[in-house]
């Protein structure tokens, strides 16, 4: 996610600075940053919920709410789990 800040007159994507404005190009327009913008390093998804977005296990899904083994797979593991596809 980029937040867009103004503070003190100037511009800052995350905590990038603006430091040039509109530079015409014929297909857009560049603004020039002070550093690099880098992707927010997300929290890994637990073994149940890699499972569910994955899609191709509804099976294992099923049978882990149907005997209630879903909450012990979100806690701490470290778990391995064999599961065909569906």
């Amino acid at each position: 996610m980029l937040s867009v800040d103004v503070i003190d007159g100037d511009v800052f994507i995350n905590d990038a600075k603006v430091v040039l404005t509109d530079i015409e190009t014929s297909n857009g327009v560049i603004h020039v940053i002070d550093s690099v913008l880098l992707l927010p390093e997300e929290e890994p998804l637990d073994l149940v919920d890699t499972a569910i977005s994955a899609g191709d296990f509804e099976t294992l899904v099923a049978a882990l709410v149907e005997t209630e083994l879903d909450a012990a797979l979100r806690g701490e593991g470290p778990f391995t789990v064999f599961a065909p596809n569906d």
